[in-house]
């Protein structure tokens, strides 16, 4: 078990099989939180827990809700998450959606890849 980011370190390269399981399971589960009326805001690798060493058969699971709010319809503002997972409007000090959770997907996603 553990967190992905141990994961990361200690496999240093996930295929793009790999990448597109840990990838998939992770927007599933953020698509049900958006359906939820919920934004996660700070998604990242320390964030994301395996239930086994064994990546086939690791269920992998969102941790750290302490950032997730209900969205706004008018958007949120608050500035929060980790910078180097923090989408650009977060940064810009713009209103913001669900999307910035696919965007720090986007970044985990790359991760594995490089």
């Amino acid at each position: 078990g553990g967190e992905l980011f141990d994961r990361i370190v200690q496999k240093t390269h996930y295929t793009e099989r790999e990448a597109q399981n840990v990838v998939r399971t992770l927007a599933k589960a953020l698509e049900y939180c958006h359906r939820k009326g919920i934004v996660h805001r700070d998604l990242k690798p320390e964030n994301i827990l395996l239930s086994s060493e064994d990546d086939e058969e690791a269920q992998i699971k969102i941790a750290d809700m302490g950032f997730a709010r209900p969205v706004l319809d008018a958007g949120m503002e608050t500035s929060c998450g980790t910078p180097s997972y923090v989408a650009p409007e977060i940064l810009l000090g713009q209103r913001y959606g669900t999307a910035v959770d696919l965007w720090s997907l986007g970044i985990i996603m790359y991760i594995l890849l490089c």
